[in-house]
């Protein structure tokens, strides 16, 4: 059995290592400086944005003094990287059009009510028959308040999915420095390993929408990076940006607090239990224990405490008296005879596909892969197999690894707790959809990484096999995913500039229980007149999955 290598060093790690913690900074920021304004009954303005971005910017610049010295050229330097990362992500998410089931069902509504004053810590919406106010009253909101705030400065209802691609990037570079900090690794491997970690296929194929699973996928990759780092390294701005992240972490999903808290206690036992590893908790109980009070009791007041109040139980409606999870609905129907053991191996064995109260299909033989199997991830929920077509032949193969790994003792301490930690996070009774659990991406990842580390040339050539398959999932999930939405935006585009240039007032539109595509034609001053069913429009057109729209008269 063998230890990490290479202590980490003060100057190890990769330079962009401070862009990535002011940007979890500024996430942070966001969510503190709105739960304090909800406290005094001020709702989410512009000046939220802007003083985030100031603070977030005095973090940094602060953190190179200390890290590297009185180097002006090297503040501007990431400075200008900083804002140039925040100004991209903004820009792109304002390219693409997020038409996906949940984003228009209640994330971006959620958005626009928080926008329009909506303050969630003295105001219960009164819920409805589509159970649309009954979620944003219980669910987290983190990632609403977060996206809110940069709207309500921008002024695009699409530009809040930016937080996506923030924590996305500020993971890989994490990573990346987690990885060169923890052995001899060269920068190119550190690199590609972070891609492959960072690039869940859950993450890739909600990037450009409001779901929030990718979101719990890249923070915790980023706090298990974080405690690879904290190992050695134990300055103010590692305090910070721990607490920050478990800020984040808590708010994003209700489950995802969970796995969050879970991580921590499982690596805090195994630490308290062995005098062998590496990790000394002293210097981050504080910071610890200020990230869950912020997380839970200020920026998490509505859900956890009033759903304590009012309902019994922080994590209500997953959790508690009269609790509910409506996932029962979701599965395919031939998924209902298996356990839940046998539904996610069933699962990540089988095709990729999305079916709903139908039969799914599978297993499938590991080494192929089809066409449908990657144009379905133009949907950000792909229910079975939703890690990819090759997550099968991955989780085989690395499970060979492990076994190789356990027999040889030849695992990395850390690595092998972290594993250990992620694995235990992952039981969940609905783990057989993959959005669900993300966190399961990082199993073969975590095994391979270890393996890379070893000095057994078997094991190496094994975890290099994972790596490479890993990453051409990657490639062909995200082929799939960003051609779909590709196609979905230039065509809505396209028909919403023609309803402007006809602008006429007996435009219908049904939208179904999918209200925030509202937001999308009002955007574009385009007036219409909502029917409550579909078989009120005279020629139905379909604008966007689920949503249609017509003329009174057909012949216009």
């Amino acid at each position: 059995m063998t230890g990490l290598s290479k202590p980490l060093s003060r100057e190890s790690g990769n330079l962009l290592l401070p862009v990535a913690y002011s940007l979890i900074v500024l996430y942070a920021l966001s969510l503190v400086l709105v739960a304090l304004s909800f406290a005094i009954q001020i709702t989410i303005s512009p000046v939220h944005f802007f003083i985030s971005i100031i603070i977030a910017s005095l973090f940094l610049a602060r953190f190179i003094l200390s890290k590297y010295g009185s180097s002006v050229l090297r503040i501007f330097l990431l400075l200008a990287v900083f804002l140039a990362i925040v100004s991209i992500s903004i820009a792109l998410s304002s390219f693409f059009y997020d038409l996906s089931w949940d984003g228009l069902a209640y994330h971006l509504p959620a958005i626009a009510r928080l926008i329009r004053g909506w303050n969630p810590f003295y105001s219960q919406l009164v819920p409805d028959t589509n159970f649309q106010k009954f979620l944003h009253n219980h669910y987290s909101k983190g990632p609403w308040i977060s996206s809110a705030v940069i709207i309500s400065a921008i002024g695009d209802f699409e530009v809040g999915k930016s937080v996506n691609l923030l924590l996305l990037l500020a993971s890989m570079i994490i990573v990346t420095s987690a990885l060169k900090s923890s052995g001899n690794l060269p920068t190119w491997k550190a690199v590609l390993f972070s891609f492959v970690l960072a690039f869940n296929p859950v993450t890739v194929t909600q990037v450009f929408t409001y779901y929030v699973d990718g979101q719990v996928a890249s923070t915790l990759l980023i706090l298990i990076s974080m405690l690879l780092i904290l190992r050695s390294s134990r300055t103010w701005a590692e305090k910070v940006v721990l607490a920050s992240l478990i800020i984040v972490a808590l708010n994003t999903k209700l489950t995802g607090a969970v796995y969050t808290s879970v991580v921590l206690l499982v690596i805090m036992v195994f630490s308290f239990l062995r005098g062998d590893l590496e990790w000394n908790w002293k210097p981050f109980l504080i910071p610890i224990l200020i990230g869950f009070a912020l997380g839970i009791f200020v920026v998490g007041f509505n859900p956890f405490v009033t759903n304590t109040i009012k309902n019994g139980h922080p994590l209500y409606p997953i959790l508690g008296e009269s609790s509910f999870y409506p996932i029962s609905d979701q599965l395919p129907s031939n998924y209902y005879d298996f356990n839940p053991l046998e539904r996610f191996f069933l699962s990540i064995s089988s095709p990729s596909q999305n079916p709903m109260l139908e039969p799914a299909l599978g297993p499938k033989n590991s080494l192929s892969v089809t066409i449908p199997e990657i144009s379905i991830f133009k949907t950000p929920d792909v229910r079975v197999g939703g890690f990819g077509p090759l997550f099968g032949l991955v989780s085989l193969i690395s499970g060979a690894l492990l076994i190789g790994i356990i027999f040889l003792r030849s695992w990395q301490r850390e690595f092998f707790v972290l594993l250990i930690a992620i694995s235990i996070s992952s039981i969940n009774p609905e783990a057989w959809w993959a959005r669900l659990v993300p966190q399961v991406w990082l199993i073969p990842g975590l095994i391979s990484v270890s393996g890379v580390f070893s000095a057994k040339r078997v094991l190496i050539v094994l975890s290099w096999l994972v790596i490479i398959l890993m990453a051409l999932n990657v490639f062909l999930v995200a082929t799939g995913s960003i051609h779909g939405n590709l196609e979905a935006t230039n065509r809505l585009r396209q028909t919403l500039s023609f309803l402007k240039e006809n602008r006429n007032e007996n435009l219908l539109v049904y939208t179904g229980i999918r209200n925030g595509f509202d937001l999308k034609l009002q955007e574009n001053n385009i007036k219409y007149k909502k029917v409550p069913s579909l078989d009120l429009l005279p020629c139905p057109f379909e604008l966007g999955p689920g949503v249609f729209v017509s003329y009174e008269d057909c012949s216009y």
